[in-house]
């Protein structure tokens, strides 16, 4: 199974509305041989998030899953607690 990482950057506050991009391509170049291999995404396929501790005030979001797999274009809005169990629910939509 090939991963793709989503980084949406720091996030330092308790909550975030993030918008995903409706498709994506996404190069990735093997080292030390060079070769680039293009992988397609988009919201009809599956995803996951996971988060990285980096401090105790600090949480980084990542595509290593440790929410349920979900595919973000059946619903309008998603909503997970992390760290926590992971399940990931629908929502209401916010406004990043």
């Amino acid at each position: 199974m090939t991963r793709v990482l989503l980084t949406p950057g720091l996030l330092t506050g308790p909550s975030v509305c993030l918008t995903l991009p409706a498709s994506r391509e996404f190069h990735v170049t093997e080292y030390p041989s060079g070769a680039v291999t293009l992988f397609k995404w988009s919201t009809l396929q599956g995803f996951a998030l996971g988060s990285q501790s980096l401090s105790e005030s600090e949480l980084r979001l990542t595509a290593t899953p440790s929410t349920g797999k979900f595919v973000p274009a059946s619903e309008s809005a998603w909503s997970v607690t992390l760290p926590g169990t992971g399940l990931v629910s629908p929502a209401s939509t916010c406004v990043p």
